[in-house]
Order: C-alpha cells, then structure tokens, then sequence
C-alpha cells in the first residue's frame, strides 16, 4: 500500500513501515494491523518522516521469505541513494529468527522499533549491537519452544503406537472413537501400495517403470493428477510403515493401524532395491580426515581450501582445490596454522564472570516481558475457544426453538468443534512451553566461554562439528585469514573485545552494566 507524499515531503526523511501479525493476534486489540500502523504513522509524522511505502504481512514470522518481507527488502535496497529508514513495532513484529535479522543487517538501513523506542543506525556501538541480537535469540527459542511442544506431542502419539503426522499415501486420516486422529486404508490407493512393492520386489522392472504401470491401472499422484515419477515411487518403498512399524526418533514403533503390506515383501522390495543401486559402484575408504576441509574460501577465486597429507599423514596442508591457475594458487597453510588461527578466534569468546552477570541480568528483563506475552497469548487463546463453546450452545438452543435446522446446527457445531480442538492443541503447547531463558541463555554463554579450551581437547571431527557450528563465514582474502561467527557468538565476541578496551582505559563494570539495561524503562 503506497501513501501519497504532501508537498513538503520532500525535506522529510524517507522512510517504510512494516506490519505483521499472527491470524489470533488479529483479533487482539493493540496487536491488529491497524494498531500497528496508527501507532507507525503517528511516530513517522511526529519524527519527520516521509513513509514511501507500507508493508503489511499477516503470517508467522517464524518462517523465513515471507513475501511481504522480502519485498520490503527489494524495495529499500532498491534506494541506496535515499536510503529509506525502517519502521517497525518491535523486535518480534520485524523478525524472530537470525536470517531475517542478517538479511536486515546487511540492508545498512536505520532501524527504528518503535514500542521499544529503540533506533540502531550503522554506526550503534557493537553493545547496543549486541544486546539487539540476543533479543532476536530469545525471540526465536521461543517460538522454538512452541514448535518442540508440538512435537513432543508427536512424539508421544508414536509412543501409543500411532502414526503422528498426515496419512501418507495408502492412508487416509480420520477421527477415532476417542476423539483423536487416527489412519486407516484408502480404498483407492492401499491395493497400489502393495501392488508396487510385489512389481518392485520381483527386481524385474525399475521405479519408472513402475510408475508408469501404476498409471496403466488408473492410479495416479493424487495430489497432481500426474503418473508417479521415479522419486515418488521411491518414496512409497522406502516407507517401512506400510508393515506396521514405523521409525520415530530413532526407535522402530509396533504400529496400532492396519498394515498393507507384509513384512516380508518390506525385505525383499528393500534387497532388491540394494542389488540395483549396487551394480557398478566402488566402495572408496578415506585414509585421512581433515578438521578444515571446504570450510575456507578464496575471495579471488572463490574455490575452497581442501586438505593434503604428506608422509603418511604426518605433515597436514590446506590449498584452494581444483586446477585454476589464477589468484591463490601458491596458498598453503600447515594445519598447526589453522589450529592457531581458529583457537585464536575463540579465544575471544572467553570473557570474565563481570559480563557474565550483566547479560544475566539483561536476560532476567527479557523473560519478565516474555511472560506477560506468555500470559496474553493464553488468555487470548482461552477466551477464543469460550467464544466458540457458547456459539455452539447457541446453535443448540436455536435448534430446539426451530431457529435452525438439524443439518444446519450440526454442521456449525462440528465446524467449531474442530476450531477448539485446534485451539486446545495451541493451549497446550503454551502451557508446557518453558519461559525459563534466563538459564539457558546462561548455559549459552558459558558453552562461549569454554569453546577455546573445548577445542584444543578434540580430534578433527570434533573440531570440525564444532565450526561448522559456531562459524558463519571463513575467507581468505589480501593475504589475511578472516573468520566471522554465527550470531549471536559474533556479536558476543566484539563486545568482549571492545570491553577489553574499555577496562585497559579504565573503565569498570557500571558503564557496561547501563548499555545492557538501557531498555529497563523501555515499553518491551
């Protein structure tokens, strides 16, 4: 939605809003779109602002690439010569996990959040920088922490011996006598199943072949009305819960629901599956295993550092693989040279027990207003479903007046029976969902705290787990070894190096201990 520049816009600043919210939040006051934007108009008029443009989304941010999103994105990177400042309601309305906070980062655009009167410009000091970041974390590992509920539930459901998820193909999902889904046989597509398998485990036809035999019989995908392609056949017979068993989170399950097939035809469709995929192949074993492998970059050329053992393996070096002749062909490093430079990087993560407390302290703020949407969200989600029980009631009483037909009243009901077993569901999964972050932002920063001399102890493959953990970026480039690190333990590192500084000027914990409570008075 674009506004209408007045004529004497163009001395103000530019600027675009952004708006989101989830579909239960619409129905809140405060949380609407039109909350958000009446509050980001009055802040844009108030602080000399020209709003280019506005964008509204209304979806979980928890998902990446929203479309909203990313064209507000497009749009200011569009302008780097008006460089359009954001404006957004806070933290958790802009984003709620780390890529959409690197991808606002790199933008260079200001920032204002507006609810939480917080402005960060290019040029905010890594604290303030730093503290934005762990507001980001915790925001995330709470809507994490929903979704773990949810899948605790899953887990649980496969625990009773049913299947957790959406009926695959040869299934169908239906309500049991107790209320809960459950899946049966499809009439349509249960004799396809195990008429592939018997195709398949005759080791006489390929995946693609059988595909097209299966549209030969009328069966086809369902979901597109096209023949089965060979992925999908592929799919189907890798599937060992067609025997009424079935692997959750690393346990085979004896299922409750009705099996299509034979635990039998499993083996010998899985055997013959083996005899083809192995005709041809060699089996390659690795002699030696390398800690820094593709894990640096040539800017130049852009290849990756690969590992090279001399002497049985007892002198170790790194060069940018492949045959390129240009930049960076003489680069090599010994692997002592690595373990240096990247002890040395995590070495900066390990601050004292000063900063240790103030980010706890920081932490302890951020869970108090967590709580208070903790407690909002559920007495949102309560009074929804208390809505829909005294429409439900209504509808009866209607009936027995003769106001509503029978088909007409059972046809509601059934219709806000399954809103409030939706609604149930969430109610559940913020009940269950821990609200204790301080602890684990604590654990966080002591696991920071211990990575140098965590990694000093390992093999290569730990070092390289590690790494490949806590490193977003590895590149060489002007002759120089540069390594950046995930957030938010690359944010914590430069804080800690400038805290240095400031202790060898003389300052003491007080003048940190003000940037991470700069938000005490804040309206989080």
């Amino acid at each position: 939605m674009k506004t209408h520049p007045q004529p004497d816009d163009a001395a103000k600043r530019p600027a675009v809003i952004y708006a989101r919210v989830s579909t239960l939040e619409q129905q809140s006051e405060g949380y609407s779109v039109a909350a958000q934007l009446k509050l980001l108009r009055d802040y844009a008029k108030a602080n000399g602002f020209c709003v280019l443009r506005e964008f509204v989304e209304a979806e979980s941010a928890k998902v990446a690439g929203r479309k909203a999103f990313g064209d507000m994105l497009q749009f200011v990177s569009e302008r780097p010569e008006s460089a359009p400042a954001i404006l957004a309601e806070k933290t958790d309305r802009l984003y709620r996990n780390l890529v959409d906070f690197v991808k606002v980062d790199q933008l260079g655009a200001c920032l204002h959040l507006v609810r939480e009167g917080e402005v960060l410009s290019p040029g905010v000091s890594t604290d303030k920088t730093f503290m934005h970041t762990i507001h980001v974390a915790i925001a995330k590992r709470y809507s994490d922490n929903l979704s773990m509920e949810a899948k605790k539930g899953m887990r649980q459901k496969a625990d009773e011996g049913m299947w957790p998820t959406s009926a695959p193909i040869g299934y169908a999902n239906v309500r049991g006598e107790e209320g809960r889904n459950i899946i049966i046989p499809d009439p349509t597509y249960a004799p396809m199943i195990e008429w592939m398998f018997q195709q398949y485990a005759t080791a006489s036809y390929s995946m693609s072949e059988i595909g097209r035999m299966a549209d030969e019989h009328g069966w086809r995908s369902p979901k597109t009305d096209k023949p089965f392609c060979a992925p999908s056949v592929a799919l189907i017979l890798n599937r060992r819960m067609y025997t009424g068993m079935f692997e959750w989170g690393g346990k085979l399950i004896d299922g409750v629901y009705e099996p299509l097939i034979s635990i039998d035809l499993w083996h010998r469709a899985q055997e013959a599956r083996d005899k083809r995929n192995s005709k041809g192949k060699k089996s390659v074993k690795r002699k030696h295993l390398f800690a820094y492998n593709s894990l640096i970059q040539d800017a130049a050329s852009g290849r990756q550092f690969v590992g090279d053992a001399k002497k049985g393996g007892k002198y170790r070096y790194y060069a940018p693989g492949g045959k390129h002749k240009g930049p960076g062909k003489k680069m090599r490093f010994r692997e002592e040279e690595l373990d240096k430079v990247f002890a040395g990087v995590l070495r900066q993560l390990d601050f004292g027990e000063d900063i240790l407390r103030i980010v706890a302290d920081g932490l302890k703020q951020s869970q108090a207003h967590k709580k208070k949407l903790h407690a909002a969200s559920l007495a949102r989600l309560q009074a929804e479903y208390t809505k829909l029980e005294t429409r439900a009631d209504r509808a009866y009483e209607d009936y027995l007046e003769g106001k509503l037909t029978e088909d007409r009243c059972m046809r509601l009901q059934e219709k806000w029976r399954k809103e409030q077993e939706e609604l149930l569901a969430k109610i559940e999964q913020h009940q269950q969902a821990s609200e204790d972050f301080v602890e684990e932002g604590v654990q966080l920063l002591e696991l920071a705290k211990k990575a140098h001399t965590l990694f000093l102890k390992q093999d290569a493959v730990e070092k390289r787990k590690m790494l490949q953990l806590l490193c977003s970026n590895c590149t060489f480039e002007d002759g120089e070894l540069k390594v950046e690190l995930e957030q938010p333990f690359e944010a914590l590192r430069l804080t800690n190096a400038e805290w240095q500084k400031k202790k060898v000027a003389g300052a003491d914990s007080d003048d940190l201990h003000q940037v991470w409570h700069a938000r005490e008075d804040s309206n989080l």
